[in-house]
């Protein structure tokens, strides 16, 4: 069995099982006037949002760390984990006692594939070595691990519930034909064509890739992780601070809806235009909540320096930025400082009110910057249950 002659067909498999061989990219695309009004729409929210790097390295490097997390919980949760921003912040404080192979972890390791994939565009281009290494770390030590990590699936798999194949929703093509497709994808991403956009360009590329479903595990993170390094590798936004998940969580049964119609209609305008209205509407969010996370900061440091005079201090407010969830021992060790001094310094964070001690069990105390927490819960909002005025 070959390409040719099958793309956009139903291919019988065993049992009598009719997989999909996904359709090359578009030739040509209906640009309606919807869908031309949205392509602007995105480009200048993204603009936006890629302004705030002249808010200055600093503080952007700041809100990627936060925004990095936002996702991976979101993105994660898509795929049925049940773990919560705060329960992941505070797992992260003491890392020692995140159990192995559970929920959090499976969000831990998003974060890791996505900073190794944003370190690797500076050697790697977007390809099917990165993708690989993407795959490999997200699914490190967790359930999917069983699944050949790194590598192609070499068996059928269909998307639905487990052993109904009868009932399946997509059924994805046959193993054999992956490499091909998936070489294919490869050449699409790596063109550049100036006709495109490359927000319709990573519309396409995410729907090519969940319809061809690569791996056994892990496709559709791998998926949305690929859109954010797209942007990033393409120059659309300096630092990746633009994030889809809370948009298609919120949206879940249109998204895959959306999908499902390029598979059965090839409506790639339809999937393309809600696409691109997500880049609008987070981007907008991005640029509402950096703010106000940026505005947070400084009323904290002002705090600080008008009642102590302490460089420690102001780099463990930025610490708090990166997690609101702090212990003595480890912001001792950040610090470079002693136990008793970072003990010191937390404890005239708790006298300004910035920080407080969470009750808990257990032989390490446990501190959180409230107010900080609940921005940050509140960017994981779904996008229209909030204000993104500014």
């Amino acid at each position: 069995m070959t390409l040719m002659g099958l793309r956009g067909q139903q291919v019988e498999i065993q049992g009598g099982h009719q997989a999909f061989v996904p359709p090359p990219p578009p030739a040509k695309l209906d640009y309606t006037d919807r869908l031309v009004a949205l392509l602007g729409e995105a480009s200048r929210a993204l603009g936006r949002l890629d302004g705030l790097a002249r808010l200055g390295p600093l503080n952007v490097r700041l809100l990627v760390a936060p925004y990095m997390r936002i996702e991976a919980v979101l993105s994660s949760r898509i795929e049925g984990t049940r773990t919560s921003l705060d329960e992941l912040l505070a797992a992260e404080a003491e890392p020692t006692r995140i159990p192995e192979g559970g929920d959090v972890r499976e969000v831990q390791n998003y974060i890791v594939a996505l900073e190794h994939g944003l370190q690797r565009l500076s050697t790697l281009p977007i390809s099917l070595r990165l993708v690989r290494e993407l795959h490999e770390l997200l699914l490190r030590g967790v359930r999917g691990e069983k699944h050949t990590p790194g590598m192609f699936r070499t068996g059928q798999v269909y998307i639905g519930a487990p052993g109904q194949m009868d009932r399946a929703v997509y059924i994805p093509p046959p193993p054999n034909l992956v490499p091909d497709l998936m070489s294919e994808w490869e050449q699409y991403v790596a063109e550049t064509p100036e006709t495109l956009s490359v927000l319709i360009k990573s519309a396409v590329m995410h729907y090519q890739f969940e319809a061809i479903h690569p791996f056994f595990d892990g496709n559709g993170r791998v998926g949305r992780l690929l859109i954010i390094l797209l942007l990033c590798e393409r120059g659309v936004l300096s630092y990746p601070l633009l994030y889809l998940s809370a948009y298609l969580e919120d949206r879940r049964q249109e998204y895959y809806a959306r999908l499902n119609a390029v598979t059965r209609d090839s409506d790639w305008t339809g999937w393309i235009e809600f696409f691109l209205h997500g880049v609008a509407t987070q981007a907008d969010q991005a640029v509402a909540f950096c703010r106000r996370l940026l505005e947070l900061r400084d009323q904290m440091r002002e705090l600080v320096q008008g009642r102590m005079r302490s460089a420690n201090a102001l780099t463990l407010i930025d610490m708090l930025f990166a997690n609101p969830y702090l212990t003595v021992p480890r912001a001792a060790d950040r610090l470079g400082i002693a136990r008793a001094s970072a003990r010191g310094l937390v404890g005239s964070l708790i006298d300004l009110g910035i920080v407080q001690e969470v009750p808990r069990e257990g032989r390490t105390k446990l501190y959180c910057a409230p107010r900080l927490l609940r921005a940050l819960e509140e960017a994981a909002e779904p996008p229209d249950r909030i204000d993104t005025r500014y």
